[in-house]
């Protein structure tokens, strides 16, 4: 079954009628084959939006997020920001030879003419810029949106639903691996799975949630 969540086209009451702003979010639900959601939004002349989906036979989980947008500087140069996020979930861990430890997860970024949404420094937080992203985005840096912004008493920066923000010049490329340890039980030959680090190339980290760092029901309001 497909159903559609959300649509949503905004009209102008003046200046013709024409549209620049409409939304739509759609969820998948095909009993033993496929399972999720996506979204998109279309905006001053461009457009972001992504997907969240769970191919259920294989237990593997596939999500991306894509942003394309008009950006321009004060000296009237213009280019097109292009940003592009995939993260994929197993369902078994890639083991690391004799490490004791697995790949759950691997996830990637691609920010062309697109920077960090950074909130600018706080009187008394210890946290600086770069730190307070991270945890703004709620762990999750290869986000392009954030589905639960910080309030503006704790980020009063410009649009906090958003992780990275077109800007000219701006690039961007990260890559990263959901990391865990392995246990055996062999009283009763059974195999638990628990992933308790997460590493990225860029130092940022993930927190294991329910055995896996999944996410649910990311959507862009």
């Amino acid at each position: 079954m497909i159903t559609v969540d959300e649509f949503l086209i905004k009209l102008p009451l003046e200046g013709g009628g024409h549209s620049d702003d409409s939304t739509v979010g759609v969820h998948v639900n095909l009993p033993g084959v496929l399972t999720g959601g996506g979204n998109v939004k279309i905006q001053n002349g461009g457009f972001e939006g992504g997907f969240d989906l769970t191919l259920v036979a294989l237990s593997l989980r596939v999500a991306a997020q894509v942003g394309v947008e008009p950006v321009s500087d004060s000296t009237g140069r213009k280019a097109t920001a292009f940003y592009l996020s995939v993260e994929v979930d197993f369902p078994t861990p890639i083991i690391l030879g004799d490490t004791g430890l697995g790949i759950f997860g691997l996830y990637g970024l691609f920010a062309m003419h697109y920077m960090r949404n950074l909130p600018p420094q706080q009187p008394g937080n210890v946290y600086g810029p770069d730190l307070q992203w991270l945890i703004d985005a709620g762990g999750q840096p290869q986000d392009l949106f954030n589905p639960n912004p910080p309030s503006p008493d704790l980020n009063p920066g410009p649009d906090p639903t958003q992780n990275w923000v077109p800007n000219l010049g701006s690039w961007g490329f990260g890559v990263g691996a959901l990391l865990g340890t392995r246990r055996w039980f062999p009283a009763d030959d059974a195999r638990n799975v628990h992933p308790d680090a997460a590493g990225a190339a860029d130092h940022h980290h993930r927190q294991p949630d329910d055995h896996r760092a999944h996410r649910h029901g990311r959507r862009r309001h």
